[in-house]
């Protein structure tokens, strides 16, 4: 292989390290206790509910349980993603950029995205089974509009 294209290929490796490593770090919290996840609270939820889709009470009782069992479990997979970023924060000021560890840190970092991301889309499905065809059409097109939106 050239000099040069060993040179473009670090460059470019490097570039992406530290750009994933600048995201991570403007969006990590610094502990686990500062998820940067604020999670919807309880008259948020039930405005959207009630306001967008139009609920029931009987429909909001059910809902109620679904949304309190998957704030439970969230919150394991951010605190995964928190302690995780703190200990990516220990081995690059330790051992720096470069080190082996940090791509297994960020390996696990993206394992409890994922797992998150699986968790919610199987929390909407719950959701969407307490609902009504008219409601769950709604509730797709506000999940495919904040997706769009990447908020």
């Amino acid at each position: 292989m050239r000099p040069i294209t060993v040179a473009l290929l670090l460059v470019f490796f490097f570039s992406g390290v530290c750009l994933g490593l600048l995201i991570g770090q403007k969006t990590a919290p610094h502990y686990a206790h500062d998820i940067n996840c604020e999670s919807t609270s309880d008259a948020e939820m039930d405005f959207f509910y009630t306001s967008t889709l139009g609920v029931t009470d009987e429909q909001k009782d059910l809902l109620a349980s679904i949304e309190k069992e998957y704030l439970k479990k969230k919150l394991t997979y951010t605190g995964r993603m928190a302690a995780a970023n703190y200990r990516l924060a220990d081995i690059i000021e330790q051992k720096g950029y470069e080190d082996p560890a940090v791509a297994d840190v960020v390996m696990e970092i993206h394992r409890a995205m994922g797992a998150l991301q699986h968790l919610t889309l199987r929390h909407l499905a719950q959701v969407k089974s307490v609902l009504t065809t008219k409601q769950a059409e709604l509730l797709k097109d506000h999940v495919v509009q904040r997706l769009r939106q990447n908020l």
